[in-house]
């Protein structure tokens, strides 16, 4: 058994890592149990001390024996260290042998295969025996049985056919919105677009051409003095006027034209006159409503709001397709003799 130096834990011989804290268990530094080193002697070989300059004699030669030439023989050299004896071999701890690692095998049926090399663990590890891989969150696979796997096959199967028809209905609903929305915006551009689209061409017509008198045709009144008549008002001259019998709030005059035009201003001279002392002598209209008839039967009306002055005023008034037009007095100015109200001119400007 190997204990781990890290965690403590006992491992078998042939795991390289620790089941507990899954580090590397060294070899060298780890604690070996259950084994107990042999002792191991050592062969000694004897040390020799042969100077490499001495040459041993031969037994055949004699210490007496002179050579007939005078041979120079080396000189002796002292040895500076004795012989050292031989010492027997002392005992040494045996190094720890590596077993042999057993080949990677698949989970059995009760082990914890690991994730990374599919190798086979015991039920308690914590990481793997072979390559240290953590198994906390492996889990061992029972087999089903065929039915339950024929079941899950098919379940599976419907899932996704009911998922792709999922996605082709919502792809054919979200075509069919668009093309509502597209047909919806051609409706609307087709029922608000020529509307507007005239109408725009009709404010650029009145910016670029300038506009001009349009002429009545006939011109009437809810009353009238003999000497004031109602044509009065589209006569051209300021000199004369209109001027109704009895009161003057709720009178009324019309002018009719021989075509449909398009009315843009409106200009209302009040009084008899446009002399300031003249002007003041009689009754003046103070607000007066103008309604304009269309051709298609269509009524725009508005208020006109006068100044107690002398002269023409030019009142904004936009209107197409005017056939007749009715200007009703609403208020006056001034006293209340008679005559109670006078108009001397009405003047219409736009395009026919």
């Amino acid at each position: 058994m190997i204990v781990c130096a890290e965690c403590g834990t006992s491992n078998r011989d042939n795991e390289r890592f620790c089941g507990e804290c899954g580090a590397f268990l060294e070899w060298d530094g780890a604690v070996v149990e259950g084994a107990t080193p042999a002792p191991a002697t050592q062969t000694a070989q004897r040390a020799e001390t042969t100077d490499p300059g001495l040459a041993s004699p031969s037994p055949g030669d004699s210490p007496d024996t002179k050579s007939s030439d005078p041979v120079d023989r080396p000189s002796v050299v002292d040895r500076t260290t004795d012989p050292v004896a031989v010492q027997p071999g002392q005992a040494q701890p045996r190094r720890p042998v590596r077993p042999v690692e057993e080949p990677r095998s698949a989970a059995a049926a009760d082990d914890r295969a690991c994730p990374r090399c599919q190798a086979g663990n015991e039920k308690l590890r914590r990481f793997c025996r072979t390559c240290g891989a953590p198994l906390v969150e492996t889990e061992v696979a029972a087999r089903l049985p065929w039915w339950r796997r024929l079941l899950d096959r098919l379940r599976q199967r419907s899932q996704e056919a009911r998922s792709r028809r999922d996605r082709r209905a919502t792809t054919n609903a979200k075509r069919l919105l668009k093309i509502v929305a597209v047909i919806c915006v051609l409706v609307i551009l087709a029922i608000v677009g020529p509307p507007l689209v005239s109408r725009a061409i009709s404010e650029v017509r009145d910016l670029a051409q300038p506009h001009v008198p349009l002429t009545p045709a006939t011109v009437t009144a809810s009353s009238a003095g003999s000497a004031t008549p109602a044509s009065r008002v589209a006569d051209g001259a300021h000199n004369r006027y209109w001027a109704p019998t009895g009161p003057a709030v709720d009178s009324w005059v019309e002018v009719a034209f021989a075509r449909p035009v398009r009315v843009l201003d409106i200009l209302v001279t009040p009084g008899i006159s446009i002399d300031q002392a003249k002007f003041l002598t009689v009754g003046r209209p103070d607000q007066l409503e103008v309604s304009a008839t269309t051709s298609d039967g269509k009524v725009v009306g508005e208020t006109l709001k006068l100044r107690d002055q002398p002269g023409a005023q030019t009142f904004k008034f936009e209107a197409s397709g005017v056939v007749r037009l009715r200007i009703v007095v609403r208020s006056t100015y001034g006293p209340q003799s008679e005559p109670t109200v006078a108009i001397a001119e009405v003047e219409f400007f736009g395009r026919t």
